[in-house]
């Protein structure tokens, strides 16, 4: 009979194994944590974008037309598009510098007589405003601050576009090979809980894809408000601005940015108080969306509450910056989807999508 004193009072070699096991990973999770991070940002990153393409894919698969030379289409389009905008673009804000150079000091004139008849009509307010010895040294601070931003962004391009690089050919192969997410489930899943991870998939697939459309109407909204309030103050290039604004919007707080910079070099070759329109129209606009437009819409997009929505935001952004606010409302789709599907089958509930029973879906095909 087998002497069972090792397995009551010992470690078994299995458990000492599993415990080398823990180790390693903890210190593969330690060392190349952030490494692993950056992955999964560019995986999932992909995954969003061939969620974008995909339904032309399909549409045109219909019509025996291969589903890469569809994707290879649709970045051709883009990338001219780009282009186009970047040319306009370019050959508008040249000009707008050299009207803005031009009429600089006649604006600096201008500027300074208003603050000086102000100052003269209300002396106290001499005590509000800096001296030329202190807007000296905030200049100085402010060109040292840009030229260190420009450099940073010029040593960091290498880095962005091999990312981007990674992006597009892994959104290509996800795009493409419809059975990519049945291989992984296949080969890294065990088989009692594919079912469960299927439908987890699946879920979050179609909440993602209606983010994705959410997301083109933000993009819209940003464009027609900015655009016509651009127009109606008589700015330049409005529509131009507008649409650049527009398109960057995908990651957030910086298509606003660029557009409010090309928008105020636009309004200085008009008028001082052009500017201050500008900017109160930026103000408004931009709190429309966060506050109204972006919590409804992603609300009813992907089945989350607007409160959720901003929750994930706050804390995309304070975690992870511009990019940590872009991945933060999928990121949150993926982890209430998880938790449905959790709770669904603890009360053994009926799918939320199929409205049947409560067994997921037996092959992980529909995860494609």
């Amino acid at each position: 009979m087998p002497d069972g004193s090792s397995e009551r009072g010992g470690l078994t070699p299995r458990m000492w194994l599993s415990a080398l096991l823990l180790a390693v990973a903890a210190w593969v999770l330690i060392t190349f944590g952030g490494v692993i991070v950056d992955a999964l940002a560019l995986i999932f990153g992909a995954f969003l974008l061939s969620l974008a393409m995909r339904p032309a894919a399909d549409y045109l698969a219909r019509w025996k037309v291969p589903r890469w030379l569809t994707v290879i289409l649709i970045y051709l389009i883009v990338l001219t598009l780009l282009g186009l905008i970047g040319g306009i673009t370019g050959t508008a804000v040249n000009r707008q510098v050299t009207v803005l150079l031009r009429d600089a000091p006649a604006l600096v004139d201008d500027a300074a007589r208003t603050l000086d008849n102000l100052l003269d009509d209300i002396p106290w307010l001499t005590n509000l405003f800096p001296s030329l010895d202190q807007l000296g040294d905030t200049l100085r601070q402010a060109v040292q601050q840009i030229a260190t931003a420009l450099f940073n962004a010029a040593t960091g391009a290498g880095a962005f576009v091999l990312e981007l690089l990674v992006v597009v050919i892994l959104s290509i192969f996800f795009t493409t090979d419809k059975n990519i997410g049945r291989s992984l489930l296949v080969n890294w899943v065990p088989i009692a809980y594919q079912p469960r991870v299927t439908a987890v998939v699946v879920n979050s697939t179609k909440r993602l894809s209606r983010w994705v459309v959410a997301q083109l109407v933000i993009m819209l909204y940003t464009v027609v408000a900015y655009g016509a309030g651009l127009l109606i103050l008589g700015v330049p290039f409005a529509f131009l601005i507008a649409l650049i604004g527009g398109l960057l919007e995908i990651v957030p707080f910086i298509g606003g940015v660029v557009a409010l910079t090309l928008s105020i070099l636009a309004a200085l070759t008009v008028s001082p108080i052009t500017v201050v329109w500008v900017v109160l129209l930026y103000i408004v606009v931009t709190q429309i969306q966060a506050n109204v437009v972006q919590p409804q819409l992603y609300g009813q997009a992907v089945d989350i509450h607007p409160a959720l929505v901003v929750i994930a935001l706050f804390i995309g952004g304070q975690v992870g910056g511009i990019f940590g606010a872009l991945f933060a409302v999928p990121i949150a789709v993926v982890i209430t989807t998880f938790a449905h599907e959790f709770l669904r089958v603890e009360a053994n509930l009926p799918d939320e999508d199929s409205g049947g029973s409560a067994e997921a879906p037996e092959t992980p095909e529909a995860a494609d």
